[in-house]
This record gives structure tokens, C-alpha cells and sequence, in this order.
């Protein structure tokens, strides 16, 4: 489960898909632990604590903590500024793995990672660049074909159950939808601007009906499928 515990980050990137900001809100704990409850109900074992940069989190230890108490694997997603401040050694006890994403072309700030640590997984190279948030409005060459939304939908209209539709995607490598958002709110794709499906306090079977009927055209990707694609999550229209 893709979980932005905040919207705040202070490196201000400006193909930032998700909007993030010096003064972005927290994800408080009664909301992170619906959504643990929840990963757990869709039977994920994994949990991405993402942002926002999720290193600005007051609570990020804690609920790292706690992630792994539920007996899921928690790989914090970061642009890397921590691991050169004081949370560096706390955060990395606490997750399973560190991804740091610090592409040169795009991020304004190149972090020094330290020295080698087995936990840290470094990508240098952004390699899917998506029209959302902030890229929007700039002079990007995007890569994204297909709607953020379209592999959770085709599945689970394929399944006709979310649970199932996860166990899939996650047997192909696609772990990144449906995500959770700051206020709980949970995205059909990986954008706080996704659609909404739902809360983490709903029920699955709710979830996997909303995800079935759902139609949305606003990210624009749709409307560059071919008609099978389209037909695929039921917007062949």
C-alpha cells in the first residue's frame, strides 16, 4: 500500500506529481492506524510511506514502528535530505529499506547518501515522469501512457474483488495503487488527485464496487488508449 503520510517537503520540485509543499498537513495516527488496519484487510504486506517527503513527518519513526508491527515490510520512499540530518539512524532501524529518488534533472538539491548502508536503494533516474500535480503546468516530456488508475481497474474488473485484483498486480510488481492520501481518502491511482474511491474505513467489498463503477476522465491519459485498453476498465465509450 502506497501511504502519503504528508504532503510537506521542503525541496519544492517542480515535477512534483503530488503538489508537495513547505507547509503541506500531516497524516495524524488515528488515520495511519485505519490505514495499517486496512493494508492489513487487503491482505498487502507491503507499506510505502511516501509523501510529501515522509522524513518531515514529527511521528515518521513511530509509524514506521508500527507498520512493522503489523507485520508488513516498510520501505520509506524519500528524496534522501534525511539521511545527512539527525533522523538518519532512528528512521533506518526502523524501516526495512530506504528508495531514494534524486534524479539531477529534476531535483533542485543532490543529496549526499553517506556511506553505503544495505538498507538504501538509490535511483539516480526518474523513469516514469507522469502529468500530475505541479509537472502539469510545466514543460515536461512525459512518459506516461496509461492513466495512473488503469491497472487497479482493468483488475479488478477482471476479478471482480480488490483483494484478489492486489494479490495480482503485486505477483506482476505493481504495488503503487490504490494509494492513501494525507486525510484518509484513498486515490484510484497514485496522486492525491486521483480519484477518490473511498476512506480507509470503508469496507472492501464497498472499495471493490467503487473501484468497478468508477469513471474519470482527468488526467487526459484515457482518451490516448486504443479501444481494448479503454474497454478494460469499462470506459470503451
Amino acid at each position: 500500500m502506497l501511504i502519503r503520510v504528508t504532503q510537506r517537503c521542503h525541496m519544492l520540485c517542480s515535477h512534483c506529481m503530488v503538489d508537495a509543499t513547505p507547509d503541506g498537513a500531516h497524516m495524524d495516527a488515528k488515520t495511519f492506524a485505519a490505514t495499517l488496519d486496512l493494508t492489513v484487510r487487503l491482505e498487502d504486506p507491503l507499506c510505502l510511506l511516501s509523501g510529501g517527503e515522509p522524513s518531515e513527518h514529527p511521528e515518521i519513526v513511530e509509524f514506521a514502528q508500527k507498520a512493522r508491527a503489523h507485520g508488513l515490510k516498510t520501505i520509506l520512499l524519500t528524496n534522501g535530505e534525511f539521511l545527512a540530518g539527525p533522523k538518519r539512524d532512528a528512521i533506518l532501524d526502523a524501516v526495512d529499506g530506504v528508495q531514494v529518488t534524486n534524479d539531477p534533472r529534476y531535483y533542485p538539491r543532490r543529496v549526499d547518501l553517506g556511506a553505503p548502508h544495505p538498507k538504501i536503494a538509490e535511483e539516480r533516474t526518474l523513469r516514469m515522469l507522469s502529468p500530475f500535480g505541479r509537472a502539469r503546468e510545466g514543460e515536461f516530456e512525459f512518459n506516461r501512457l496509461s492513466p495512473l488508475c488503469f491497472n487497479l481497474r482493468s483488475a479488478t474488473r477482471t476479478y471482480r474483488d480488490i483483494v484478489a485484483a492486489r494479490h495480482y498486480l503485486m505477483g506482476i510488481g505493481r504495488f503503487c495503487a490504490p494509494s492513501v492520501n494525507v486525510d484518509g481518502s484513498i486515490s484510484a491511482g497514485e496522486t492525491p488527485s486521483c480519484h477518490k474511491i473511498g476512506t480507509v474505513w470503508d469496507g472492501v467489498d464497498a472499495l471493490t464496487v467503487s473501484v468497478i463503477t468508477m469513471t474519470c476522465g482527468a488526467c487526459g491519459l484515457r482518451d490516448k488508449l486504443a479501444p481494448v485498453y479503454r474497454a478494460a476498465f469499462g470506459e470503451d465509450q
